[in-house]
């Protein structure tokens, strides 16, 4: 189970209150938002269109690799570490793949959450029909000591 945390303003560098970061496995590519910290740019962009033609395409979306705090409940930080992903900013969603992941609340043999290595096991949210987990974004001494899982490759 992911521990409560005392929520925090905004600092002019990272957003640092949790928040929820959705699943969504019929997406094709990880999105970053606020509770995700950029770790480098590449010197690409690309355009994002919806689903729905009612809205308009979003052009020149950074691509980037960045990571994400969690707090378990057992009180220790952990980091998520995202390659290749979309730099939305404020806006909220977040896909995983390369890791065993259920998001599937009818899947009796498993607990919906995300698998990470040495038995770490992230538990999903639901809201509505919407998987998430919450995170934050962390800062340079957790980057530096707490214990980071890659769980999307870099350079794809």
């Amino acid at each position: 189970m992911i521990k409560k945390v005392k929520r925090h303003k905004a600092r002019a560098d990272r957003f640092i209150d949790p928040l929820p970061s959705d699943i969504d496995n019929n997406a094709d590519t990880t999105c970053f938002g606020e509770n995700f910290r950029v770790i480098s740019f590449t010197s690409e962009v690309c355009s994002v269109s919806p689903y729905l033609s009612e809205y308009d395409s979003i052009t020149d979306i950074p691509i980037c690799t960045a990571t994400t705090a969690v707090d378990l409940d057992s009180g220790e930080t952990i980091i998520l570490e995202f390659g290749q992903g979309l730099w939305f900013g404020d806006r909220k969603q977040c896909l995983s793949y390369g890791i065993n992941v259920c998001d599937d609340p009818t899947d009796q043999h498993r607990g919906i959450g995300m698998e990470l290595l040495d038995n770490y096991f992230l538990p999903y949210k639901m809201r509505g029909t919407t998987c998430y987990f919450e995170s934050r974004s962390p800062d340079v001494e957790e980057l530096e000591s707490c214990r980071t899982f890659q769980v999307s490759d870099a350079n794809h």
